[in-house]
């Protein structure tokens, strides 16, 4: 099966700087075909919310690129995978929250990926 996919971002009328950050990642694993889309988009009303959206796409790109290949196959892969990412997702929200301590700020995101 082929998949034709794209992604775009727009700032919006009250920004300064654009805090979405999309991506659309495939590679095959044990022969198939794999797909991982990522949209993060800073809280609005925070600091650096480019820099955090930024950040979580990052790290579940990597997630995916090597985490993940290592868990498909396994007969129970559904449900590590959705504990990983959740996890991954937690560990990368930390991150950030002590990113925000460390300077005297709040910083965050969205997150959705597929």
């Amino acid at each position: 099966m082929n998949f034709i996919a794209c992604c775009g971002t727009d700032i919006g009328t009250s920004r300064k700087v654009n805090q979405d950050a999309v991506s659309i990642k495939t590679r095959q694993i044990h022969g198939t075909d794999c797909y991982m889309a990522i949209v993060c988009d800073g809280v609005g009303g925070l600091a650096q919310g480019e820099y955090a959206s930024s950040c979580m796409r990052e790290r579940l790109e990597r997630w995916f690129l090597y985490e993940y290949p290592q868990i498909d196959g396994n007969e129970e892969a559904e449900k590590i995978v959705l504990e990983r990412l959740r996890k991954t997702v937690e560990l990368q929200n930390k991150v950030l929250y002590e990113y925000g301590l460390s300077r005297g700020i709040r910083c965050a995101t969205t997150v959705s990926a597929l």
